[in-house]
């Protein structure tokens, strides 16, 4: 009997140090990812979906439930991949809206999958997602804190659907948004390190370089998320008149593809 216990005890702490092997892989495996918490994440959502045409916004806003799991299941899942593989998944994600459309899917599916398409859009235009400076990893945390803290009060600006116009395939749209990112992370990198040594958000004032980037950097997101699910939606066959700021001449054509 007590070498039945002994041998239940040694597999028990087996599963134990598993365990603790498992959580601590998962936490080393996320280090250095950057994911938005959940004010700014919903700010970011339902601005897109303002600027969603009405057909889709109606969607949208009756399973906004739906819409914001796929958002955080995508952030919480995708945060660490490589854009390669978030550009794949985006482009996946693209082709299943109307597959799913034309199967008569559910109405909380279909929502959940917008939701999807809108985190990775997310996180592709994150700069400061897996970034490999020391000091970003060092202040990820606190800038994610300092970004909820102040989300309230960021005016999200959108674009325009011309400035640039979403194009296939969407690597060479992302690749192309990346081209700022150095810039941005630097100008957040001096409000934390003004001296060479490291500072709280906490001393940071509204007119700071942190706060200019985090609303740049949430408008861009929400404008390219509005930008490709314009562009899903259109696939679908979905109306898309009184689009909000949607041109005329823009309703039918998209850089590298035409309807």
């Amino acid at each position: 009997m007590f070498g039945i216990r002994r041998r239940g005890g040694y597999r028990d702490e087996k599963l134990k140090i598993l365990r603790a092997f498992l959580v601590l892989s998962i936490v080393l495996l996320s280090t250095g990812a950057f994911a938005y918490g959940e004010k700014t994440t919903e700010k970011m959502v339902d601005s897109a979906v303002w600027l969603a045409p009405p057909s889709l916004k109606g969607l949208l806003t009756a399973f906004r439930k739906d819409t914001l799991s796929g958002v955080r299941e995508t952030l919480d899942t995708q945060s660490g991949k490589q854009d390669v593989d978030l550009c794949l998944a985006l482009e996946e994600e693209m082709a299943l809206l109307p597959k799913l459309a034309s199967k008569q899917s559910s109405f909380e599916q279909i929502a959940f999958h917008f939701g999807k398409v809108a985190a990775l859009v997310f996180l592709l235009d994150d700069p400061f997602r897996n970034n490999e400076d020391s000091r970003v990893k060092e202040i990820s945390s606190d800038y994610k804190e300092y970004m909820e803290r102040k989300v309230a009060k960021h005016i999200l600006t959108f674009e325009g659907y011309a400035s640039p116009a979403f194009e296939i395939p969407v690597s060479g749209y992302f690749e192309k948004r990346k081209a700022a990112f150095p810039r941005y992370v630097e100008s957040v990198l001096f409000c934390y390190f003004p001296s060479g040594e490291r500072v709280s958000s906490k001393t940071f004032d509204d007119r700071s370089n942190a706060f200019g980037v985090s609303q740049i950097v949430l408008s861009k997101s929400v404008s390219d998320a509005a930008k490709v699910w314009l562009h899903v939606w259109k696939s679908m066959d979905g109306d898309v008149s009184g689009t909000p700021f949607l041109k005329d001449k823009d309703k039918g054509k998209e850089k590298g593809k035409e309807k």
